[in-house]
This record gives C-alpha cells, sequence and structure tokens, in this order.
C-alpha cells in the first residue's frame, strides 16, 4: 500500500463525487419513470401500448442498474490496483529500460488487467441484457472475434499514438505537447478516414443496396442536397444486433452511405430518406467540422494541463512513485484529467443535441414534410425500447440526443399527423 497524501486523497475524493453524481443522477431517472410507469404518451400510442411500454421501463431500468454495478466495480478494482503499490513497484522494475519499451509494458499489465476485470461485463452487457429484451442475434463465435480483434486493434492504435507522444516528450523540447496535441489530431483524422475502408470490414461485411427504386431515391436526394455519393452500401448488423443506424462516411463533398440491413427490414423507403435527410443536415450545417474544432480546442487544453502535470515533480510523489519516469506521468496526468472530465461532461453532450435538433429541422426543407421522420422516429423508439421519461439530469449528464418526445414535438409531429388524416 502506498502513504496516503494529500493529492492521493483529493483524486479519490474527486472519482467518489463522480460516482456519487452518477448515482444521483441514475435514482432521479428511476424516479421519472416510476412516476410515468404505465403512462403511454399521445405522440406514440399507435406505436406504443402498454405491454411494450413496460417492456421499455424493463430494459431501461436493467442497462442502469448494470451499468452501475459494472462502474462501481471497475473503478473499485482501479481504485485498489492504484493504492496497492503495485504500479510504482512495475515502475521500479522498469527502471532500466528505456522509456518506450517501459511506456508499452507499463500500460500493457494496466490495460490487460482492466481487459480482464471488464470482459464478464461484456459478456453479460451482450447475452445477459440485450439477449434477455429480444436484441442480441449474435452467436458466441462472433462475440470472441469480435472481442479479440476490438482488443488487438485498440492495443495497437494505442501503442502507435503513446510511442510517438514519448518520443516527442523526449525530443520536443518544453512544447512537446504542442507537437503531441498535433500528432493526435492527424492521428483521429486519419482514422476516421481509415475507419471505412479498413477498420469497419474486420467486423462487418459490406455489400451495395439491392433495391433499385430506394438507390434511384436516395441518390435524387443526395443530388438535391449537393452531395456526391461514392456507394450506398447495407451492413450485416443483423448478425450482432436488432438495434438499427445509417451514416455517411468519409470527408468532403464525397461520402459512401452505410445503410443497417436491419434499419432496412424496419423502416419503408419515406422513413429511410428522411433518416438519411437528417444525416445530410449534419453535414450541410456543417456540425462535423465544428465537432472537430472544439474538440481539438479542448484537446489542446488537455495537453497543455498534461504538459504542466507531467512536469510537475508533486505529481509523482503524490501517488507513490520515486521515479518522474514520462509514460508515469502521462499516466498520472491522464487518470487525473479523466477524473475532472465528468464534470464537464455535460458541455458537449448538450452541443451535440443542439446539432441534433438542427439536424431534425432540416429534414423538413430536403425531403419536403416532417412525416417520414415522426413516423421513423417513433418507429425506432418502439423498436430500441428507448425510455420515453428520462430526468433532465440524465440528460444533460448523458444524452447526446434530445429526448424522443422534445424531438416529435419539435417536428411537430401530432400536426403532421392530423395532415395525414
Amino acid at each position: 500500500m502506498i502513504e496516503p497524501t494529500p493529492l492521493l486523497l483529493g483524486y479519490l475524493a474527486l472519482v467518489a463525487a463522480g460516482q456519487a453524481v452518477a448515482l444521483f443522477a441514475e435514482r432521479l431517472n428511476a424516479g421519472r419513470i416510476a412516476e410515468n410507469r404505465g403512462r403511454v404518451p399521445a405522440a406514440v400510442k399507435e406505436w406504443i401500448d402498454a405491454s411494450r411500454l413496460a417492456r421499455m421501463e424493463r430494459y431501461t431500468v436493467d442497462r442502469t442498474r448494470f451499468g452501475r454495478i459494472r462502474s462501481v466495480v471497475e473503478t473499485a478494482v482501479f481504485v485498489v490496483l492504484l493504492v496497492s503499490g503495485l504500479l510504482p513497484w512495475l515502475a521500479g522494475l522498469l527502471s532500466g529500460v528505456s522509456d518506450i519499451v517501459a511506456g508499452l509494458v507499463f500500460f500493457a499489465v494496466i490495460g490487460g488487467l482492466l481487459f480482464a476485470v471488464g470482459l464478464p461485463f461484456d459478456y453479460h452487457a451482450v447475452f445477459g441484457i440485450e439477449e434477455r429484451h429480444g436484441f442480441n442475434t449474435r452467436s458466441r463465435r462472433i462475440w470472441v472475434a469480435d472481442t479479440v480483434k476490438g482488443a488487438v486493434l485498440s492495443a495497437a492504435i494505442f501503442s502507435i499514438l503513446l510511442c510517438a507522444v514519448l518520443l516527442l516528450v523526449r525530443f520536443a523540447g518544453a512544447y512537446w505537447w504542442i507537437a503531441a496535441w498535433a500528432v493526435a489530431a492527424a492521428f483521429q483524422i486519419g482514422l476516421a478516414l481509415a475507419y471505412p475502408t479498413l477498420i469497419a470490414p474486420i467486423f462487418n461485411t459490406f455489400t451495395p443496396v439491392k433495391d433499385g427504386e430506394l438507390r434511384r431515391r436516395i441518390l435524387a436526394l443526395a443530388d438535391r442536397a449537393g452531395i456526391r455519393v461514392r456507394g450506398i452500401d447495407q451492413m450485416d448488423a443483423s448478425k450482432r444486433t436488432r438495434h438499427t443506424n445509417a451514416y455517411f462516411a468519409g470527408l468532403g463533398k464525397t461520402r459512401s452511405i452505410v445503410l443497417y440491413d436491419s434499419l432496412l427490414a424496419a423502416h419503408d423507403a419515406d422513413e429511410v430518406l428522411s433518416i438519411l435527410a437528417h444525416e445530410i443536415g449534419h453535414l450541410k450545417k456543417r456540425h462535423i467540422p465544428k465537432q472537430l474544432l472544439l474538440f481539438a480546442g479542448g484537446g489542446l487544453v488537455l495537453f497543455a494541463a498534461t504538459g504542466l502535470l507531467v512536469s510537475w515533480p508533486g505529481l509523482y510523489a503524490g501517488f507513490g512513485f520515486s521515479a518522474q519516469a514520462p509514460y508515469v506521468g502521462l499516466f498520472l496526468a491522464g487518470i487525473v484529467l479523466q477524473a475532472a472530465a465528468v464534470f464537464f461532461s455535460p458541455v458537449p453532450a448538450a452541443l451535440s443535441r443542439r446539432f441534433e435538433r438542427e439536424a431534425d429541422q432540416y429534414v423538413g426543407s430536403l425531403v419536403g414534410s416532417s412525416a417520414g421522420l415522426c413516423r421513423a422516429l417513433r418507429k425506432m423508439a418502439a423498436d430500441n425500447l428507448t425510455n420515453l421519461y428520462p430526468h433532465p439530469l440524465y440528460v444533460a449528464l448523458y444524452y447526446s440526443h434530445p429526448p424522443i418526445l422534445e424531438r416529435l414535438d419539435r417536428l411537430g409531429c401530432a400536426e403532421v399527423k392530423r395532415k395525414e388524416e
């Protein structure tokens, strides 16, 4: 065990505060569900009956409870690892090794331990929670393959970035963090470009959409929006889940469109076009460049803070380390900033919800009506067992999209339904 220091105690208090805020928000969310139990909103009555609503409530409660247990267990294991003295001992063993090799071994040990702790939770999330509520379609063989592929890929990507940062710490001088920020930003953009053609096919199979009429209408929609489409593919998502999704891949004016096969099975052509119009709204409103700029600015602040922390001797002593190895500094700065970042999460979440509202509003201007999107949102709420009554604090902390009833109201879906009738 390492000796308690003011810095260590302050860090543990910050972690405990983050857990307390999450628990408080989840209790409020559960209370909001209980208050509205059995009450089907008028906006979705044709799609959701009392039986479906009860399933939605159980799914939300089960997922939230499981997520809380997982968070508490994983946090407790990490805290025990941190205060046990194992990490300073490991750093001492690696003291005669080069910083890059030592850093790779140090993070591999930590990552391996945390991966082992999280593995049973990953399994239960798929074959317990998701399967119990009718979403899981993957076999255990596919789950094992996905887990292995994901672990190897994540380890490779992290190792490359870690080596680059450690080299910059050694050779780029006092302001190494500026160069590290630039490398990390370029690396992130590179991954975004590589994902559709190099990464996604590792996990899924992509085939051209066979419905000729749907392809024609999608191309016409993209043409009206001034977007060149490289390809329209469907992804075999149904091998793993019944959840639905669609997205644009690539950067610039030329994009590829990817549709989950589960989306094509659950929605008609007008609904699919409205969902794609929403995604086009993100492009036309330049949400992705705006997010990249904001994340780049936030990343620069984080790298600046990391630079200050890594050069501060008190950081190492405060966590029981005698040597000031760069990889140890990166690790300690990372966990401190991660603990603090929990309290700033409402800012990017609020920005994301704002962008989603703008993309929703764009749909009507492109396809001429919000009717298709209204139907699609109602179907997705029913099919995905969405929580209809999230608490505002829970939304502020965790929701990247506005609650479904808010989206339907802002789109005027009740008025659209009356016009259709």
